[in-house]
């Protein structure tokens, strides 16, 4: 079919009617989108991506025959949003990160251009790649695409009842939540989720008037899960049971659609909330639940049971936050390395729902400050306490990243002073990761460490210390690249390594 429609616009008659056949084909790609996205919604992701191929061949013609036309390259950025999530749930989010990556390219250009206001839009390419980063294995950058994407649509949301931003902030803090209980502190992972989760329940009746019920509808189920998880391995059972029963409502409601991912979505829920009220002693209650969980998907059922028994024998994850790594971290180092002031300045009470995101912990001239002392905790803890060591290595990683983004007067002038701590605890992070097979998340540190190098590297003419930390870090990228297929890359960063080395 590709190869027809690339035939059909590179021969003549193309030629022969340029404006008929310009508008034939706008109408015919837009006809192919609409197909896309209701295929989406129907749970047809293949056939979704198929369709969304298609259009985007066409408008990549238009935007290049027509380039004084705004419309078709705003199309095409519109084209690519919406394949990346095609691609994202047919397991390709590599290619998803590519699409989105132009996409904003497209937008901001169009931005700069004064033809749309594109934040939102930028905002909304920020999540959906936050999110297939998180799919690809690419947490730290997951976390970042989210966090920024949140700030966006949080300074664009007015509050107001009638704000038809409400769904879209509710849409992408249920992502930020998701993505942040597999990369980040849980403690604002479930502050998301049960923002969300307002959101969404204050807006019910314009959640069910809209064509995108079902979207939202997994949106919400995605916000709910988290939050169950998180309020009862912590041990916040009323929480967590009101997370329960929007859980399962929201997966029933998903379930006419008919496909496994919505079988096994529902047993999860089923099975999780019957698990919370076996632990909180109403056996009578959990007994048909887990039966129907086991038979509309005894995997899915098996796979919250395991989780809960994590939970349960207090080795989950989502149970080291940042609060309880600064505690174990006090205990091991001391309270003059690591003093009850820099928890207070960092963290609040779960409950209030206040922090949503790194970047709402400090300001953006405070973060490297904070980053820096979270940085030395997280290396010296790290060989101790694998867990708590990267719960506090990779808030620090967050933190000096929110500040360069920011463009922080710190992180612009300063380099030299923040950007050794940065790319150590980059370091540290990544070898640990690697020993343990986690190479995704290694080489995404790694990469993140050599971007952090580039901008270093004038600075090692004057502190010929910094030479070893930097070609440690870069051979760590080259290595990382070489063992996941990524030759020329590989082959660039150990030439430079080996540069600093004087071979």
């Amino acid at each position: 079919m590709f190869k027809k429609i690339k035939a059909s616009l590179s021969n003549g008659w193309w030629n022969e009617r340029p404006e008929q056949q310009a508008t034939d084909l706008v109408r015919h790609a837009a006809h192919l989108h609409r197909r896309a996205d209701e295929m989406m919604q129907q749970g047809k992701y293949a056939d979704a991506l198929q369709q969304y191929q298609e259009a985007l061949i066409i408008a990549r013609e238009l935007a290049r025959t027509h380039p004084d036309d705004h419309l078709h390259s705003q199309a095409m950025a519109s084209m690519l949003y919406s394949m990346a999530s095609a691609l994202t749930a047919c397991n390709q989010p590599a290619a998803a990160v590519t699409a989105l990556e132009e996409s904003e390219q497209q937008y901001r250009a169009l931005d700069a251009a004064g033809v749309l206001q594109a934040a939102p839009l930028v905002a909304d390419v920020q999540a959906r790649r936050g999110f297939a980063q998180h799919v690809r294995g690419y947490g730290a950058s997951a976390v970042l695409d989210l966090d920024a994407a949140v700030v966006a649509y949080r300074s664009l949301y007015s509050g107001r009842d009638n704000d038809p931003l409400a769904l879209d902030l509710a849409r992408v803090l249920a992502m930020n939540a998701a993505v942040l209980r597999a990369h980040g502190d849980p403690d604002l992972a479930v502050a998301a989720a049960d923002a969300a989760l307002r959101l969404y329940l204050s807006r019910a009746a314009a959640v069910n008037r809209t064509p995108a019920v079902a979207l939202h509808a997994t949106y919400t189920l995605m916000a709910a899960n988290v939050a169950s998880e998180i309020h009862a391995a912590h041990r916040r059972m009323d929480l967590a049971f009101a997370a329960d029963e929007i859980a399962v409502h929201t997966a029933r409601s998903l379930l006419p659609r008919n496909t496994g991912r919505d079988r096994s979505a529902l047993a999860l829920a089923l099975t999780r909330k019957g698990l919370h009220l076996r632990a909180s002693n109403r056996p009578a209650e959990a007994g048909p639940l887990l039966n129907e969980g086991h038979r509309l998907d005894s995997a899915a059922a098996q796979q919250a049971i395991a989780h809960w028994e994590e939970v349960q024998a207090g080795v989950a994850p989502i149970q080291i936050t940042v609060a309880t790594a600064l505690a174990a971290a006090a205990k091991d180092l001391g309270t003059e390395r690591v003093p009850a002031s820099l928890a207070s300045s960092l963290i609040r009470p779960t409950r209030e729902v206040v922090l949503f995101s790194p970047f709402d912990r400090c300001s953006p001239q405070q973060a490297h400050t904070y980053a820096r002392q979270l940085a030395e905790i997280s290396v010296a803890l790290l060989p101790a306490k694998r867990e708590e060591g990267l719960r506090l290595g990779l808030e620090a990683h967050y933190l000096f990243a929110i500040a360069s983004r920011e463009q922080s007067s710190a992180m612009r002038y300063q380099l030299n002073v923040y950007g050794p701590p940065w790319v150590r605890t980059l370091l540290a992070c990544s070898k640990t990761y690697e020993a343990e097979g986690q190479l995704s998340m290694a080489l995404d540190l790694a990469a993140w460490g050599s971007g952090v190098v580039q901008n270093m590297l004038p600075a090692r003419v004057l502190d010929t210390q910094l030479q070893p930390l930097i070609r440690d870090c870069l051979e760590q990228h080259g290595r990382l690249c070489m063992a996941t297929g990524d030759t020329r890359a590989a082959e660039e960063m150990l030439r430079q390594a080996q540069t600093l080395s004087g071979n």
